[in-house]
């Protein structure tokens, strides 16, 4: 397993919408087929300590209809209790283990696993060992 701290991973994504994404502020080109890849642009997410985001593909890039943001959880650290009013999660978890709790159900994250965290449904996902996972969102954030 790599390294959960600033070491980059290797991952491209791939737009479906065209358009232009905003990553770690600064903007980027994206045209249909497209592979993004290189180094991760980590922004501290605004509400959970040692939580950050990379936006990997921006709600511009779908025409509202999705956002796509690979989110590292350092180790020891937690996305609270939250819920999302508007819009549907998909995690897909890229690298690490954890505990993901959608309306009290536990999901055991590890590398492969896919969890849905249906619009208004309160959910958290917690690591010990620190945790990378793709998050889309539908509608787009």
């Amino acid at each position: 397993m790599k390294d959960m701290g600033e070491k980059d991973i290797d991952m491209g994504m791939m737009d479906t919408g065209g358009g232009t994404s905003s990553m770690g502020g600064e903007k980027r080109d994206i045209e249909r087929g497209n592979v993004l890849a290189g180094e991760r642009r980590w922004a501290p997410h605004g509400s959970f300590r040692g939580v950050f985001t990379d936006t990997v593909i921006a709600g511009e890039s779908t025409e509202g209809s999705a956002t796509c943001l690979l989110v590292r959880i350092d180790p020891g650290m937690a996305i609270g209790r939250h819920v999302h009013e508007k819009n549907t999660e998909i995690h897909y978890v890229v690298e690490g283990r954890g505990v993901c709790t959608v309306q009290g159900r536990r999901i055991d994250y590890a590398p492969g696993t896919v969890a849905v965290m249906p619009r208004g449904e309160e959910h958290s996902v917690a690591t010990e060992g620190g945790l990378r996972l793709l998050a889309v969102f539908t509608p787009r954030l």
